[in-house]
């Protein structure tokens, strides 16, 4: 479902990041990041810093408490562990995300999809999220 909102000539960048990899960008305040899962299956596991001072992050404890909902939908916002508002939800499909399910781990992902290192799988080599917010981080 297309947000009607959403003027596609506005559109910076388009961009369909795999299974198991990762994205980091830095999103100005006033504009818009679209996730979309065509599939339905898959979750994503997102960090959230203030750009002008990195070491505000997103908070999801205060996120809950601060709204008292754990599931969160259009209208809600992302609290910094400063107490501020991160960014704000807009738009949704779902209706139900879960501020705290966390990333996958190393074991998890050894234990739904097996051993197997890059040079075996190639494309197919799972990563998991701690990894890929380490490697992301590291960027930065």
């Amino acid at each position: 479902m297309s947000n009607p909102d959403l003027d596609p000539s506005r559109i910076v960048s388009d961009e369909t990041i795999p299974g198991g990899g990762y994205w980091t960008r830095l999103v100005r305040r006033g504009t818009t990041l679209r996730l979309l899962d065509p599939a339905g299956s898959r979750g994503v596991a997102a960090l959230f810093y203030n750009a002008d001072d990195p070491v505000e992050r997103y908070n999801a404890a205060d996120t809950v408490k601060i709204q008292n909902m754990v599931y969160l939908t259009a209208g809600y916002v992302l609290y910094s562990d400063m107490g501020r508002v991160l960014c704000s939800i807009t738009a949704d499909t779902s209706g139900h995300h879960d501020t705290f399910g966390g990333c996958s781990s190393p074991a998890s992902v050894r234990a739904q999809f097996g051993e197997g290192s890059y040079q075996e799988r190639g494309n197919g080599w799972y990563r998991d999220g701690y990894t890929n917010f380490v490697t992301a981080l590291g960027r930065h």
